[in-house]
């Protein structure tokens, strides 16, 4: 398992590296609030949540806002990857994930 802030890096880095512009905490409207995502390119709308506990996550990302991000997602109005550290074991790890989902969906450019 790999920290918030570790993560986040990591998620910008890979992002950027296939040419979006990351605005990091970015306010963004979903289910009738908005969140902070770690990381998005408003001009592609394609961004990143890193989800921990240290970070309060697990209390902000309620079901009704993860059902709306994963609708968004499904209709690709947006592509938001959704990455749990409970899953991640290393830096690496992460950025295979990363880049893992940029290809899946064609959006590394």
């Amino acid at each position: 398992m790999i920290d918030e802030t570790m993560g986040r890096g990591v998620l910008k880095s890979t992002f950027e590296e296939v040419g979006y512009v990351i605005e990091e905490d970015f306010p963004f409207q979903v289910a009738g609030q908005v969140i902070h995502l770690d990381g998005y390119d408003p001009a592609h709308r394609v961004g990143y949540e890193y989800v921990t506990t240290a970070s309060g996550d697990r209390g902000h990302l309620s079901n009704a806002v993860l059902s709306e991000l994963d609708r968004l997602n499904q209709k690709r109005l947006v592509q938001i990857l959704l990455i749990d550290e409970l899953h991640i074991s290393s830096a690496e790890e992460l950025r295979s994930a990363c880049r893992d989902y940029l290809q899946e969906l064609g959006l590394g450019r």
